[in-house]
């Protein structure tokens, strides 16, 4: 498109009334006629009509062009696919599409829109998720997954016959849909009032996903196949959305926090053509949150820059540090990131980090000791300058004097064998009493000597019982962790960086410790600090060391 036709097909919005465009698409009962439709400019302060639509970009490079407004608009096959299916056959029906109805070419205007998804979503009458269309399998499954009977029997049983086969070919089809790799897809579905997701002539609810997500836990204890596995971690963030708007408007400003880091940490799967999308795909349930005055798009920005802005924020507004247990600085790739920051478009693994979020919830490292928000401010944020600093409160409590192996990610179906080797590895490092060892490879989760040799047990035999209560906890504890041990002879397990000599370190808006490195910089001041990441140490995670008589001061502790 020339620039007469931009600015033709889109007529300047006016963010002061919260203008939005919607796309009225002309009725045609053949489906395979091109679609024809205009453009209108609304506000969101009036009563609205229209359907939201979800889907994916990118895929197939094929170009078609459709008459909106009567100007040739190029689309995607995908797009021509969304309309095609979704028109009405009988009368006119608006729409809400992000590819025609934002003017992709104007960032500025796409800042501003951004702003609005929330009221996008939510005043929607409905969401369609636009999955795509012509797969038999997964048709297939898609009417089981709307038959409960078929859906009880799903992947149940552990003979490997044709129908088994069949079931799990459908279910590759069906979690290697585009779709559901899009960072955009969880704030248009956790801000949507109702959803369907479309796939052809198919369709189904998110209630219906959710009883899928059900019947593939169920036989996962059954069998724990790969592809079940791993249909799972694909399925989890989408299912999680649906809670997500609800629990963005109740809770404490400390437990919005920590949710909103579990939503980009179970994002990091997810893609994006802009990988700055990582924090602006969330924006409508940041606004949610936090208010609308949070953080803004900008797409002038650099990734360094809108990072740092996101998480400096974060931290200012709610005084929780949950976003650094997200941060480890080997495995970032954005030069000049300060520690502090998580590289949330990192392609490293971060499994073991998301398995350990719902144990940090737990803890209570820094005891009582609370701090205000505002006094956890990031310094030169205003200029974002290379040396941007946290500034925190807190206490160093000991050293690294000795580190172990390093466990990566289990690799099924070798998990129950290597977890052994790894653990009796660490108790040669560590010879102190069994039952701190165990609270440190369980995260608290069990104290009992003979709990060790049901460790080992379940890497041989993993009955049902012991896999619940005790190898799982293990495994999540000790992925993608290395194992030390204090110069006050505390167990604990830490990031992969670890060094003897380290720091460990308590800070308030905390609720586990941190592992941090003396600053390399010759001019940093006694108290500037790296970030390593954050570790569990034995005798710390709930608020010990204030229990004594000279419980321990907290002071000024820069983290660069």
């Amino acid at each position: 498109m020339d620039d007469v036709s931009r600015s033709q097909l889109w007529q300047p919005l006016d963010p002061s009334r919260r203008e939005i465009r919607l796309l009225i698409l002309q009725p045609d009962k053949d489906r395979h006629a091109f679609p024809i439709g205009r453009l209108i400019t609304v506000s969101l302060e009036q009563q609205l009509h229209y359907d939201a639509i979800s889907h994916a970009w990118g895929g197939p490079s094929e170009v078609y062009y459709i008459n909106i407004n009567k100007i040739k608009v190029p689309i995607t096959s995908n797009v021509l696919d969304v309309l095609q299916h979704l028109r009405d056959p009988h009368q006119e029906k608006a729409f809400w599409i992000d590819s025609l109805c934002i003017n992709q070419y104007d960032t500025k205007e796409r800042a501003e829109q951004v702003k609005l998804m929330e009221h996008i979503f939510h005043r929607a009458v409905q969401v369609q998720a636009w999955l795509g269309c012509e797969s038999a399998g997964v048709e297939r499954l898609i009417d089981d997954i709307n038959n409960d009977k078929a859906l009880q029997k799903l992947f149940r049983g552990r003979d490997w016959d044709r129908r088994r086969q069949n079931e799990v070919s459908s279910l590759k089809d069906f979690v290697s849909i585009r779709y559901w790799s899009r960072v955009w897809i969880l704030q248009e579905l956790a801000l949507a009032r109702s959803v369907v997701f479309v796939f052809g002539k198919k369709s189904f609810a998110m209630k219906r996903l959710e009883k899928l997500d059900g019947a593939l836990r169920q036989a996962r204890q059954e069998s724990w196949g790969r592809d079940l596995v791993d249909a799972i971690s694909i399925l989890l963030p989408i299912i999680s959305a649906a809670n997500l708007f609800p629990m963005a408007t109740t809770g404490s400003r400390e437990e919005k926090a920590r949710r909103a880091v579990k939503m980009l940490s179970r994002a990091r799967r997810l893609g994006c053509s802009d990988a700055r999308d990582r924090i602006y795909g969330m924006i409508g349930i940041m606004t949610a949150m936090f208010g609308p005055d949070f953080i803004d798009a900008g797409y002038e920005c650099s990734l360094r820059e809108v990072y740092t802005r996101f998480a400096g924020r974060l931290i200012s507004e709610t005084g929780s540090l949950a976003i650094l247990n997200q941060a480890e600085v080997i495995f970032s790739s954005i030069e000049g990131l300060p520690t502090w920051v998580p590289d949330w478009a990192s392609r490293s693994v971060h499994d073991g980090a998301n398995y350990r979020m719902e144990y940090c919830d737990w803890f209570h490292a820094a005891g009582e000791f609370s701090v205000e928000p505002k006094a956890l401010a990031p310094t030169c944020m205003s200029s974002l300058s290379r040396s941007s600093v946290l500034k925190c409160m807190g206490f160093i409590f000991g050293m690294v004097r000795v580190t172990g192996a390093y466990c990566g990610s289990y690799r099924w179906p070798n998990s129950k064998r290597e977890l052994r080797p790894m653990i009796e590895s660490w108790r040669q490092t560590y010879s102190g009493s069994v039952e701190s060892f165990m609270r440190t490879i369980t995260l608290s989760l069990s104290a009992r000597a003979s709990d060790l040799e049901e460790c080992y047990k379940a890497g041989e035999s993993g009955s049902t019982e012991t896999e619940r209560r005790i190898r799982r906890p293990c495994m999540d504890a000790t992925s993608e962790r290395r194992f030390f041990v204090t110069n006050n002879n505390a167990p604990g397990l830490g990031p992969r960086d670890t060094r003897p000599g380290d720091f460990l370190a308590v800070l308030a808006g905390g609720r586990v410790p941190y592992v941090l490195r003396r600053s390399s910089k010759p001019d940093a001041l006694p108290n500037t600090y790296a970030l390593v990441g954050e570790c569990f140490v034995d005798g710390v995670m709930y608020g010990e060391l204030f229990k004594g008589t000279r419980p321990p001061e907290f002071s000024d502790i820069y983290i660069e």
